[in-house]
């Protein structure tokens, strides 16, 4: 055993009657003087209760922290059962020690018996028979589990033949079956992304509702001889594109596992014993990050939702890290600004994501565009991935049974920590534009001799913009021996406009045209149009809708009288002594 395998741990549970005090499972590395002279302090009493000792050997291995390594109990005995049940005075029978030796084997471990003097003692031999662990090998039973002897001195060669029996020799017609981790893709013997029914190293990849696997059958397993595995396959897998990256990542999935035959001495297979695979792990790269801009184009007067502007950038952030998009989203949806990060339904939190938003010249709640412009605002969005350090993971990862990683899975090799990295790095700008009317006055130039004064009409605009507020205003076209004047309104907010033309003494209305790029409407007195919307209904955003053109011809109506009119804007000024000062600015259509 200290030749074949070293790091064994052996243990022994002395039995007479009962049980007496067991030596715990304890190392072999070099300690052989230690176990030969617990032997031999050994003394003999009457009984031999088998059940006790099957039940503590079981109970000793139960508790064991190393759940990997296959299990094997000897059972060395020289004669029946010949014990009473505790607290009682009914013995225990042959039935009690199948029984115990039954709970041992379906716990997965393997049971050797070995009977020492038993004579003509034909049950005895008939039960540990029976209840010895049997391999099976092709068609043959490969070795038999059940040992005896006449001879004590015969022992110390019959211990050296289980041992190497045990140790040494091939394990056939075992299935391994590994599961990939979900965070990597298995490459086939082409080197390409493997699918259902590829070849692998010998292996057929396969997929279950636990994830895809390599399956090898009928296979042969040694015995590990030093550095010398007693199987090995080699495969590659490659990080998934969407896998952020971190420390200590499990490259097999739950479940894999070498699957072991037992059967009778023909051959036939009872039942199988499940191993778990090692666990290895690898240091995986973090991916390169990510850095976009957009621009989102606002009526002035729109409200601005900075939450929605954000998602947007997101989205566009959004190539190959969906989750990590989708985590940045509820983080700005629920004002947090940090989320644990676990790939997919692994459960295995590797790392944080921390999202981090400023804002140069805007707003970071809803709010109304009010300046008109290119790049008015900027917005800056990012999010930072802080993987767990290799230390914290190694303590959580080696308590679950993974093996720490030799090197980092990464295309340039080489040994590297995962550090934290801006994963997503990017800038949303505000563009705001406005609209504008352009009201046109036509008159037959001819009647406009300028006897009866300059013809002078004023329109009326009124409407709700878009900020909720009541727009009016009035604006005024005086003719002076032409025939169309034209005003026009900028900076308008996005909103519905009504435009009427005043009743005027000499001239009547005869016809309203209008167009643009803006919804546009009129009547029989007066026109609309709709700045930033699909429709008058007010719906429906359209950035193009940005102006509309309404046209007043008018013809004169009544020439009887003289109507010399004009327009003046009264102005009041107080100054800090209180006194009020008006002026008085006749119309022109320069100012």
């Amino acid at each position: 055993m200290n030749q074949l395998s070293k790091d064994s741990y052996v243990g022994i549970v002395p039995f007479a009657k009962t049980v007496q005090e067991e030596y715990p499972l304890t190392k072999v590395d070099g300690k052989v003087s230690n176990f030969i002279s617990k032997i031999d302090q050994l003394s003999t009493t009457g009984g031999t209760n088998q059940v006790a000792a099957l039940n503590k050997a079981k109970a000793m291995l139960d508790s064991s922290e190393n759940k990997e390594n296959p299990k094997y109990v000897i059972l060395l005995t020289d004669g029946s059962i010949n014990a009473r049940r505790p607290n009682s005075d009914i013995k225990f029978n042959n039935d009690d020690i199948k029984q115990a030796a039954d709970e041992l084997k379906a716990a997965g471990y393997t049971l050797v018996t070995l009977g020492v003097s038993l004579g003509d003692i034909q049950t005895a031999k008939d039960l540990l028979q029976a209840i010895a662990s049997k391999m099976v090998s092709g068609n043959k039973l490969a070795y038999e589990l059940a040992y005896g002897t006449e001879y004590p001195d015969e022992l110390n060669s019959i211990f050296n033949s289980i041992v190497s029996s045990v140790m040494g020799s091939s394990l056939t017609k075992c299935v391994i079956k590994d599961y990939i981790d979900p965070r990597f893709d298995l490459l086939n013997d082409e080197g390409q992304i493997a699918k259902v029914g590829d070849s692998v190293n010998g292996g057929i990849v396969d997929k279950d509702p636990n994830g895809w696997y390599v399956i090898w059958e009928n296979q042969t397993i040694g015995n590990k001889i030093g550095d010398t595995p007693g199987w090995e396959k080699n495969i590659t897998l490659v990080a998934k594109e969407d896998f952020l990256g971190g420390n200590v990542i499990p490259t097999n999935g739950e479940g894999s596992h070498v699957s072991v035959p037992f059967g009778d001495k023909d051959g036939n297979i009872n039942n199988w014993q499940d191993m778990n695979l090692p666990k290895p792990t690898v240091n995986v790269k973090e991916l390169k990050g990510i850095e976009k801009e957009v621009e989102q184009t606002y009526f002035l007067g729109e409200t601005i939702n900075t939450k929605e502007l954000l998602k947007v950038l997101i989205n566009e952030l959004n190539t190959t890290h969906e989750q990590a998009t989708a985590i940045a989203k509820e983080l700005l949806e629920s004002g947090k600004t940090v989320a644990d990060y676990s790939y997919g339904d692994t459960n295995d939190v590797v790392g944080q994501l921390k999202l981090a938003i400023s804002t140069e010249n805007g707003n970071l709640n809803n709010h109304v565009a009010t300046k008109v412009g290119k790049h008015v605002e900027k917005y800056q969005l990012n999010v930072k991935y802080i993987p767990k350090d290799y230390s914290s993971r190694e303590d959580v990862m080696s308590k679950k049974g993974y093996e720490m990683p030799n090197q980092t899975f990464v295309k340039d090799g080489g040994m590297l920590v995962t550090k934290e990295f801006n994963l997503l790095t990017g800038t949303a700008w505000v563009n705001v534009i406005d609209g504008k009317i352009m009201i046109t006055k036509t008159i037959d130039k001819s009647t406009n001799n300028g006897t009866q004064g300059d013809p002078i009409f004023t329109f009326k605009i009124e409407g709700i913009t878009a900020s909720d507020k009541a727009y009016l205003e009035y604006r005024t076209v005086r003719f002076s021996n032409v025939g169309e004047q034209t005003v026009t309104l900028n900076g308008l907010e996005k909103g519905v406009y009504t435009i009427t033309e005043l009743d005027t003494m000499r001239y009547k209305l005869l016809d309203i045209t209008v167009d643009g790029s803006a919804p546009v409407a009129k009547t029989d007195s007066n026109a609309k149009v709709a700045i930033g919307y699909t429709g008058m209904d007010n719906e429906k955003t359209n950035l193009n809708a940005i102006q509309g053109n309404v046209v007043f011809k008018n013809s004169l109506e009544n020439d009887k009288f003289i109507s010399d009119t004009d327009v003046v804007t009264n102005k009041f000024s107080v100054d800090e002594n209180g006194k009020v000062t008006i002026t008085n600015e006749y119309y022109n259509n320069n100012n």
